[in-house]
């Protein structure tokens, strides 16, 4: 059964399947259970997690509704978050006032005692890159030039989505000049907008010949696990073209930083799971299962050496990997393995966020659980008490 939802702007939300809204809401119920004290960090964070999730299925009303009961700065976020969505398919109606309660609820919580510049600006170059995409340039770079340096080089890929293939060499240019500052923050935040950038010229061969050499080497001195998240990133845009070639090319550049490279397990196994589905994608299943049946290998010789909270978010990469070569039969085996390992911590808290995460990860993966499995989930909600 497909639900669709209207939204305050009379529009009609994308239909998905009920379970997957369903799963949603369990995810944000496990984690609005974790009591606000003194553990509000945690629960908001997790709270904005199911927020995107809700964004990612196409559910911007929903993303409202679970924004609302969020009580700290990230409220801010998912209102600022929901906007953008709003501005890239350009539904006007609303945005102003939904901008203004971003701001509005960011200033509040940057009053309070102890408040760190950074919350605030986040959610301040959320709405500078909204801006940017409405065309309000002026406005954007006024609020970029004003937050903290942590938060900048946040705006490039809203510039680069909004002026498409126009502007490459100055756009270039821009990103060539934030890497020369070496400020290690904003050349992360920089990275979508080197994507965007790929993205927008990989149709000219002469433009993507340059950023497939220029890329790489801006991040040549960052860490193993940027390089190949790099190369990922690549690879999926080659893949969205239509270029299995150069998609192979990206793939195997990152599967030789993995391999070149030492992994603590719950770092390097969801990279392998990653890499598995790109190979899938780029025609080659054979390898896609022979690393996926590695990574599991891999991760019960190695269990012990995970910590119990970080077991589930491993077993849920691969399951998601599964789902992403049409394996559901695996995934399954493979969730209910997550579901398992999300409840070895006896406090709830990380229960709480284990399970949340799973619900999301089954969401956005179109992963069914059935009747059982979504009944267990809910006795694994309905029990999370006292030890948080």
């Amino acid at each position: 059964m497909q639900v669709a939802i209207k939204t305050s702007s009379g529009k009609i939300e994308q239909p998905v399947m009920e379970y997957q809204l369903e799963l949603l809401d369990y995810g944000f119920k496990a984690v609005t259970a974790i009591p606000k004290y003194p553990h509000i960090k945690d629960r908001s964070r997790a709270q904005y997690l199911v927020v995107n999730a809700a964004l990612d299925l196409n559910q911007p009303e929903r993303a409202l509704a679970y924004s609302d009961r969020i009580e700290n700065w990230r409220r801010g976020l998912g209102y600022a978050d929901t906007a953008y969505y709003q501005a890239e398919r350009g539904e006007i109606e609303g945005l102003e006032k939904l901008l203004d309660f971003a701001m509005q609820f960011a200033v509040e919580q940057s009053s309070k005692p102890n408040a760190q510049a950074w919350r605030v600006d986040r959610v301040r170059m959320r709405i500078a890159k909204t801006r940017a995409l409405l065309g309000q340039v002026d406005e954007a770079l006024r609020i970029e030039a004003s937050v903290v340096p942590s938060e900048r080089g946040r705006l490039g890929a809203a510039l680069a989505e909004r002026k498409g293939e126009s502007d490459f060499d100055a756009q270039l240019a821009s990103l060539e000049e934030l890497f020369a500052e070496a400020v290690f923050g904003q050349m992360i935040n920089a990275r979508q907008a080197c994507l965007v950038l790929y993205s927008n010229n990989y149709a000219n061969r002469d433009r993507r010949d340059r950023l497939d050499e220029l890329l790489p080497s801006l991040y040549r001195k960052f860490p193993a696990n940027v390089r190949v998240e790099l190369s990922v990133a690549m690879a999926s845009i080659a893949l969205e073209q239509g270029d299995k070639t150069r998609a192979r090319e990206h793939i195997n550049a990152a599967q030789g930083i993995l391999d070149a490279s030492k992994w603590l397990p719950e770092t390097g196994i969801p990279l392998s799971a990653e890499l598995a589905a790109l190979h899938f994608r780029a025609g080659d299943e054979a390898r896609a299962r022979r690393y996926l049946e590695l990574a599991l290998t891999q991760y019960q010789a190695e269990k012990k050496r995970i910590i119990n909270i970080d077991r589930a978010a491993v077993l849920r990469s691969v399951a998601e990997a599964y789902m992403a070569i049409g394996d559901g039969d695996a995934a399954r085996r493979v969730y209910v393995q997550a579901i398992d390992a999300g409840i070895e911590n006896p406090n709830s808290r990380p229960r709480a966020e284990d399970l949340s995460a799973t619900c999301i990860s089954m969401s956005i993966h179109e992963f069914n659980p059935g009747a059982e499995l979504m009944n267990r989930i809910n006795q694994i909600c309905s029990g999370l008490t006292d030890p948080w």
